[in-house]
């Protein structure tokens, strides 16, 4: 469609879809105690700091939530300069980038599907890191090479590797919480998780300008491939 049009129509699309999820969410009927309370700003400090009390004290949580903000950070880093990798260092086309990055999200769906099996013979602990260090290793393997069959084998490996260990830290999550915390928590740790998310992306700027989308590549994958090491605290055996 960028071929054909242009990257403009491909944004109108792309909003028109989150429209259609808006219109989904709305649809569902949710019953709440909460929702005739008001929420006063102490109110809303004191969940805060419950949410962050709850996971500085419970070490799993604490130390994937560690893990995923390093790991974050490197693969931020490899996202922000994908595109403009695929098109300026290696020349590809709008059709083969649409290729690759399609490719990408069928092996997404797969890593999801895999990850109850792999959970029957595996423990979380093996999972989270045999995953974190192959998805940061990919992404160091994506830099060396320019060969679209391999880009599209790295991809897909990463993102086999991002979807298997997405549901297992939601697990975690709601394993060790409280009905009544689940939300604080959850929304505690994806603000710990994600907040360096603007600054890497930054630094993905600079560093590509200054020594090209390459080497950006191989410092995030580094990064996040040395993250995946964090899981292996002994903490995570308790789940």
């Amino acid at each position: 469609m960028i071929s054909i049009f242009n990257p403009g129509i491909g944004l109108i699309i792309n909003s028109l879809s989150f429209l259609v999820g808006y219109f989904v969410i709305l649809s569902i009927n949710i019953e709440s105690n909460l929702q005739n309370e008001k929420l006063s700003g102490l109110k809303v400090f004191a969940d805060i700091k419950e949410g962050f009390h709850f996971v500085i004290h419970h070490k799993p949580i604490l130390y994937t939530n560690l893990a995923m903000l390093i790991s974050i950070f490197g693969t931020t880093l490899f996202l922000t300069m994908l595109v403009i990798h695929l098109k300026s260092t290696i020349g590809l086309d709008a059709i083969r980038i649409g290729y690759l990055l399609s490719i990408g999200g069928v092996a997404a769906i797969i890593g999801a599907l895999i990850t109850n099996v792999l959970k029957r013979y595996y423990s979380y602990k093996s999972i989270l890191f045999i995953a974190g260090f192959v998805g940061g290793g990919s992404i160091i393997a994506f830099g060396l090479y320019d060969s679209f069959s391999w880009l599209v084998i790295m991809n897909a490996l990463g993102t086999i590797s991002a979807a298997i260990m997405s549901p297992c830290i939601v697990t975690i999550r709601q394993k060790l919480s409280p009905d009544h915390l689940l939300g604080r928590i959850q929304a505690t740790s994806r603000f710990m998780t994600w907040i360096l998310m603007p600054f890497s992306a930054l630094v993905a700027g600079i560093l590509g300008e200054h020594l090209g989308t390459t080497q950006t590549f191989l410092i995030g994958g580094t990064i996040a491939t040395l993250a995946s090491f964090i899981y292996l605290h002994p903490s995570l055996n308790e789940v």
